[in-house]
């Protein structure tokens, strides 16, 4: 059994996939070039001109594409770690510190993934390269996002070398010092 469309009807919704085919370019163009999206105040603010609550989604979505490139600049800060920490040594030690494996991880990083909600690690995954880079990301992650820090390689290195508050730390600069030649 077909269905017969009359014109008004058909028109009706050759109009309506227009409009959603409209509406999808504007999001995709204004993911790509926000800056079309912006008006400038007269006190020199910025404001966008669609509402908060489509800034998120829009936010949401370039997180989503940006994920790779994301990864691949941790990546680069992780390989930079693990040649300060060990020489990318896999199986290095710091008795002084209980630090074992490639990122040189303590067991009270451990403990503090625990206390905030990762239990999946457990001291002898500092020996594995692949769960201390796991490790390393989850442990800077939270704390850039708990202490409210812009996510540079700076704040991720000296937050691994001097815990939550590392990135205030007199004493993480020299660290910070060497990470950066190695980037």
């Amino acid at each position: 059994m077909q269905i017969k469309l009359n014109d008004k009807c058909s028109h009706m919704v050759f109009y309506i996939s227009l409009l959603i085919f409209i509406v999808f370019i504007w999001i995709v163009h204004s993911m790509y070039y926000p800056e079309n999206m912006i008006n400038e105040k007269d006190n020199n603010d910025l404001v966008f001109k669609y509402p908060e609550h489509l800034d998120s989604r829009f936010n949401t979505m370039k997180l989503l594409l940006n994920s790779r490139k994301d990864k691949d600049k941790i990546e680069v800060l992780w390989e930079a770690i693990i040649m300060v920490e060990s020489h990318k040594n896999p199986s290095a030690y710091n008795e002084g510190e209980s630090a074992a494996g490639i990122g040189q991880i303590r067991p009270i990083v451990i403990s503090d993934l625990h206390r905030i909600g990762y239990v999946n690690w457990s001291n002898e995954d500092r020996w594995c390269p692949q769960s201390s880079k796991r490790i390393f990301n989850k442990y800077t992650s939270y704390w850039i996002s708990r202490m409210n820090l812009e996510d540079t390689y700076e704040n991720r290195a000296r937050i691994w070398n001097g815990g939550p508050r590392g990135y205030e730390k007199q004493s993480t600069i020299k660290y910070w010092s060497k990470v950066k030649q190695y980037l």
